[in-house]
């Protein structure tokens, strides 16, 4: 009898969490969809405004998620090698599927070893290959500039233990957009190909940036298991003026 109340009792629940997960799916597609294919980018004085804030962080929390997407769309690319640094990272409250993405980016990204704390990106120049060393010991090569995402100890709560890691490689790019077809700077996590340690849910992630204000931008990051880049997350990225 008990286990039988049980046994129903997850059923209802992933059956609720399946139609959460389809349903916000869906809006959070359509509200990324919607200033991208029907609004026209912000121009002139108006997106003049918001590169000028002195305090963005507070602007973007009082926005829909429509209105930074919109914003994100009207934005341009960042040089890469104006990019150089660590940044403090956020994932924005926007969308019914933010609490999903802060848990993953939060308690699974950094497979055990802390909370999302945000990336450091490096800008190697041209001058041929880069060896990056990877988890494991495994070295791979990747031209260009590249980075990683930083992560702390914490008590599960809010107390940082204060010990960080370095994890989650990515190469750094200049390139389309998969969203709107304009410039960005992407951050793929691909760079070991089908030879990378890190798992496929891992490596299909992808985040594409924009510059609201030199050192403060505005990303949408994906994951190729969760719909790819039509199902993104909004986050920001904002330069520390000291390192991890």
């Amino acid at each position: 009898m008990v286990l039988g109340v049980i046994r129903t009792i997850l059923v209802a629940a992933a059956g609720t969490c399946g139609l959460y997960t389809l349903g916000g799916t869906g809006i959070n597609v359509a509200q990324g969809a919607y200033p991208l294919c029907v609004q026209s980018p912000l121009e002139g004085a108006e997106l003049h405004r918001f590169q000028c804030l002195r305090d963005p962080d507070a602007t973007l929390k009082n926005m829909s998620r429509s209105e930074i997407v919109q914003l994100w769309h009207s934005l341009p690319p960042p040089r890469i090698k104006q990019m150089e640094g660590a940044y403090d990272g956020h994932v924005l409250h926007k969308g019914p599927l933010h609490p999903v993405s802060r848990f993953i980016s939060h308690r699974l990204f950094g497979q055990g070893r802390g909370v999302w704390l945000g990336k450091e990106i490096r800008d190697n120049g041209s001058a041929g290959p880069n060896k990056v060393s990877w988890e494991l010991g495994q070295e791979i090569h990747a031209g260009g500039s590249n980075g990683n995402n930083v992560f702390v100890e914490s008590d599960g709560i809010q107390t940082f233990l204060g010990t960080t890691t370095r994890f989650r490689d990515f190469k750094v790019e200049r390139c389309p957009s998969k969203l709107d077809k304009q410039p960005c700077v992407a951050l793929d996590y691909n760079i070991g190909g089908k030879h990378s340690r890190s798992s496929c849910v891992w490596r299909g992630m992808r985040d594409e940036l924009r510059m609201l204000q030199p050192g403060y931008y505005i990303g949408c990051g994906s994951m190729k298991v969760f719909g790819g880049m039509p199902n993104f997350t909004l986050f920001t990225l904002k330069k520390r003026t000291n390192k991890f």
